[in-house]
């Protein structure tokens, strides 16, 4: 049967009816069960809903009664979505990905939730619970705005970080990063850089390749106490310390030490006194000897060596001399300066007076020297082809240097030997007589044994060298001022 209006029905009990087209109004209510389908709108309120068997097959939505944009709604297949003010907040897809704002999450991954802002204030995950509260500065915030992202703790406390049930990382609520003992802040995807503190020890170890370098206008190392170990100076000095004092440092010309240079350990080294502005050597702990700016000399006077018998000098150069003014003196003293020494070779021209030579000088004539101070000895032949007696004077020799006439006890001495070959002076004594001898000459006498007189030896006396090689011999020793 079919009713195209009902206008009051009261029923108790089960109630069939075929089929009913247009609006069911129960003034008093309705009690009992409805089965079969209902076609059109349902209002009105319902006590208890939790005797209802079967399921509600709603086409679209469900909307809120007297506020018709908030709607629970199901949009596409095995989809739901939650709306308010109109528009979609909430959706929950067929893959089981859930949408806040977002009415197409991303399915990148098994399961997906994302929060989307589709202003420019961002997104913004909150969780918090009791103890924290839940206002704007409570809890834990996960926020991402205008392209940064942000993990905010609200609340005064650490922030910790897991992996595998064990903390990692920790930051305090004072700003302190922490990492555990034996935890590594590793960069290089082979982990070449390694920095970590193992419970006792820090370090910071580079197994790569290439080169770790640290980079600054000015690099310091200190103490933890702030106490600076060594500076580092772009384009400029690398200075070292000692207990907070600087030791070393470099500058445009080379280095700079202050204090003590030991060398090989602390027995031995090089210091400069600031006082006495002298810089003293170190052997076995003190101070042997100093160089100051007059002189090189030892710490206490006599003490020590200038090499050793087995270790000697090679050379020695000197300007001044040696100084023996330590030792005991003589009387008459009046220097104890070695001021020379010097050996070497000369030609031993022989003269008539001074300026004319004797003779055919033979090349094969050979003179030696030696001078210590102001004492000069010579020694060797002079050898001639031939020799013009004709030419007169007294005989004279070339010498290396000047005779000191007066620097002699007395003009008639004998410091050596002097033979003439060949000659009837050849037994005769003869001796140098260093008188008005010239600038760098001496002359030559012989001491006649019969009248017991010296004479010099002049041109006649020669006769028996005319055409013949002969020699001068000669060994004697003479003073000079040069």
């Amino acid at each position: 049967m079919a009713l195209d209006k009902l206008t009051k029905v009261q029923s108790v009990g089960i109630s069939s009816f075929i089929q009913v087209v247009g609006v069911v109004t129960a003034t008093g209510g309705f009690v009992g069960d409805l089965t079969g389908n209902v076609t059109g709108n349902i209002t009105g309120t319902t006590s208890n809903a939790s005797g209802a068997t079967g399921d509600f097959s709603i086409a679209d939505k469900i909307v809120h009664t007297g506020d018709t944009n908030t709607a629970l709604r199901f949009p596409a297949a095995d989809t739901i979505t939650a709306e308010t003010a109109g528009s979609e907040r909430l959706r929950i897809t067929s893959g089981g990905d859930v949408g806040i704002g977002d009415n197409s999450p991303n399915s990148n991954y098994g399961t997906n939730l994302s929060v989307h802002s589709t202003a420019t204030d961002g997104a913004r995950l909150k969780l918090s619970d009791g103890t924290t509260g839940k206002g704007n500065a409570d809890g834990l915030d996960i926020i991402s705005t205008g392209s940064i992202a942000y993990f905010i703790n609200r609340e005064n406390a650490d922030m910790a970080f897991y992996t595998n049930n064990t903390e990692r990382l920790r930051i305090t609520s004072a700003g302190i990063v922490r990492i555990p003992d034996n935890g590594k802040l590793t960069c290089g995807a082979g982990n070449d850089l390694e920095i970590y503190h193992n419970g006792s020890n820090s370090y910071i170890d580079d197994a790569g390749t290439g080169v770790l370098y640290i980079r600054s206008n000015q690099t310091e190392m200190q103490k933890y106490t702030g106490e600076t170990v060594a500076q580092f100076l772009a384009d400029g000095a690398v200075n070292l310390y000692h207990d907070n004092a600087l030791k070393l440092e470099t500058v445009s010309n080379g280095t700079k030490t202050t204090g003590r240079v030991y060398l090989n350990g602390t027995n031995g080294g090089l210091d400069y006194n600031n006082i006495a502005h002298t810089l003293e050597y170190l052997v076995n702990g003190s101070t042997h000897s100093e160089l100051n700016t007059g002189a090189y000399v030892p710490a206490t006077s006599g003490s020590k060596n200038l090499g050793a018998n087995a270790k000697r000098w090679n050379t020695l150069y000197l300007s001044n001399g040696i100084d023996f003014s330590a030792n005991s003196n003589a009387s008459g003293m009046t220097s104890e300066v070695l001021d020379d020494y010097e050996e070497g070779a000369f030609d031993p021209r022989l003269r008539f007076g001074t300026s004319t030579e004797i003779g055919t000088f033979n090349t094969q004539s050979k003179a030696e020297y030696v001078k210590i101070g102001k004492i000069v000895h010579v020694s060797g032949w002079a050898r001639y082809d031939s020799v013009n007696t004709s030419n007169s004077g007294i005989l004279h020799m070339d010498l290396p240097f000047t005779v000191d006439e007066y620097g002699m006890p007395h003009n008639y001495v004998y410091p050596g030997s002097v033979v003439l070959t060949h000659t009837d002076l050849q037994q005769k004594g003869i001796h140098i007589w260093c008188g008005n001898a010239g600038s760098a000459r001496t002359r030559f006498g012989f001491y006649n044994s019969t009248s017991g007189s010296t004479d010099y030896i002049e041109n006649g006396d020669l006769g028996g060298w005319n055409g013949n090689t002969r020699n001068l011999h000669f060994n004697f020793s003479y003073q000079t001022n040069d």
